[in-house]
């Protein structure tokens, strides 16, 4: 063999590691040295790393003469079986540290669940203490918002009570005043009754018998009829003063004084044909039933032709 050619295969090559230069990519395997020595796989490891060391050395020192092809080969396949042994542990290790990092995972995850990590109770103190602010901040609202609300209600109801008042004073007043103008109205409707009443009693002054009103005489019975009938003769003969019910003569409107004298215009033209047969009837003074019950008939039909008379009147006029 030519002897350059066994200088260039002697000579370091790049990836190989040959003389005491060593691979820049196992650069670190000085600091391997640093692994726990309890454990069985790091021991093991220490042991392989020395052996390659030792051979590393051995192989700087020998002569390039003594070396030859074969020791090569063997030495650089026990060297890469080496390697694969030192990647094997360091997949291991990198399994345990793995394991180990899951491992302090969760035992944290554990005292995080059992409230007993640092951090996690300086989150949860925050966390309480943003609670309380926020149920504190809750009450006030909700106390503000009770007392509006109550505001509310009381000036809800003082609105009412005063619209209440309001209404009974106005139905009251105007009730009064309803009441207090029929009030009025009656009371003239009475002064005027009465004026009519003493210009009939003028009208009529001989006459002093009792009048009844039709119906009233229909629901008389016969004796009834009988006993009133000899009441009037003798209240006629006394000449008694004259009673009158509230429901016999006539209805009397409400009539100016103009009216009133017109109207009695129309009683005097009455009063005068009403003369005339009363003293026809006073001529037959002495006879039976039957002739009483002739005159009260004649009565009874003068007063509802002056009825009539001042009824047609009254419609004439409006």
């Amino acid at each position: 063999m030519n002897p350059i050619d066994d200088q260039a295969n002697l000579s370091p090559q790049q990836g190989t590691c040959s003389s005491p230069y060593i691979n820049p990519q196992y650069s670190n395997l000085n600091d391997l040295d640093d692994i726990d020595d309890d454990d069985d796989g790091d021991d093991d490891c220490l042991d392989s790393i020395d052996d390659i060391q030792h051979i590393l050395q051995t192989f700087g020192n020998n002569d390039a003469s003594t070396l030859t092809i074969d020791y090569f080969d063997s030495r650089r396949y026990e060297i890469m079986f080496e390697i694969m042994n030192v990647e094997k542990q360091f997949e291991q290790l990198k399994t345990i540290l793995y394991d180990e990092s899951v491992s302090l995972i969760d035992q944290k995850l554990l005292s995080i669940q059992n409230e007993e990590a640092p951090e996690y109770k300086e989150e949860l103190k925050k966390l309480y203490d943003d609670m309380e602010l926020r149920l504190e901040i809750a009450k006030q609202r909700r106390h503000i918002e009770l007392e509006s609300l109550e505001n509310s209600y009381q000036a809800e109801l003082l609105s009412l009570k005063q619209t209440l008042e309001n209404d009974k004073f106005l139905v009251y007043h105007q009730m009064n005043e309803d009441i207090q103008r029929k009030i009025d109205e009656l009371e003239t409707l009475k002064s005027k009754t009465q004026v009519c009443s003493n210009i009939l009693q003028e009208m009529f002054p001989h006459n002093q018998q009792k009048l009844i009103s039709p119906n009233k005489k229909r629901f008389d019975s016969p004796e009834s009829s009988k006993e009133n009938k000899k009441q009037r003769k003798i209240n006629y003969f006394n000449g008694s003063v004259k009673t009158m019910d509230k429901d016999n003569l006539a209805i009397f409107y409400q009539l100016s004084d103009i009216d009133i004298i017109e109207d009695w215009a129309v009683i005097q033209s009455s009063l005068n044909e009403s003369d005339h047969y009363n003293g026809i009837d006073d001529a037959n003074n002495d006879d039976d039933d039957d002739d009483d019950d002739n005159v009260d008939d004649t009565s009874q039909m003068n007063i509802h032709s002056f009825k009539q008379e001042q009824f047609d009147y009254d419609e004439n006029r409006v």
